[in-house]
């Protein structure tokens, strides 16, 4: 990811609607970030995180940051074996944190400090970058890399929100300029760019 090789902390890759800066997945030389957000387990039917049913899903949490507010019943959900298919013909197996509901905050691992994140996916890592949150992946043993729940920040934010940094949606949907037609863009060179109806050298 944009040359972050992990031979230190990840920089900079943006930056959160609170003004928090998110950085790569990388806490140290060699060593990634990891999320203390957790996959409930509906697959053992004594876990103190399922529904008392092995596969089923038709309890939902109280509270996620709370495990031991416990649960609620909920209709039926998907089985952990169910198959679905996408809009694009992609077919999905719903196993354990397929759906935001598997997933729970464990407070003892945001505990453990260093490499562990807290329950917004950010920390302060003791050092000059005061608080930020991280991009969670998880790497097999061949090096691969895979996005990992919260993926970038957690439910929440860790800073205030202002009012205006997240935009609502104002119900209008754009389209083409007033009179209906596409306006005329000239033919540029390969080394040119059209900007303000003009072909301008690319930089």
């Amino acid at each position: 990811m944009v040359n972050d090789e992990g031979t230190g902390h990840s920089p900079v890759y943006g930056y959160a609607a609170d003004g928090y800066a998110i950085h790569g997945p990388w806490y140290s030389d060699g060593v990634l970030v990891k999320s203390s957000w957790v996959v409930r387990d509906y697959d053992d039917a004594s876990s103190a995180t399922g529904c008392g049913t092995a596969g089923v899903r038709d309890c939902v949490l109280v509270d996620e940051f709370d495990v031991g507010a416990g649960f609620v019943a909920a209709a039926d959900g998907p089985s952990t074996s169910d198959e679905y298919i996408s809009l694009s013909g992609n077919i999905f197996i719903a196993s354990s944190g397929f759906f935001y509901q598997d997933f729970y905050w464990d407070s003892a691992l945001t505990n453990l400090a260093g490499e562990y994140l807290d329950q917004y996916n950010g920390h302060n890592s003791g050092d000059d970058l005061g608080y930020h949150y991280h991009v969670t992946v998880t790497q097999d043993n061949d090096g691969v890399q895979t996005s990992a729940f919260p993926y970038t920040i957690g439910p929440r934010f860790y800073g205030k929100l202002q009012d205006n940094s997240i935009a609502s949606d104002s119900g209008a949907v754009g389209g083409p300029p007033d009179d209906g037609e596409l306006p005329d863009l000239p033919f540029c060179e390969a080394d040119q760019e059209p900007e303000m109806g003009v072909c301008t050298p690319v930089m």
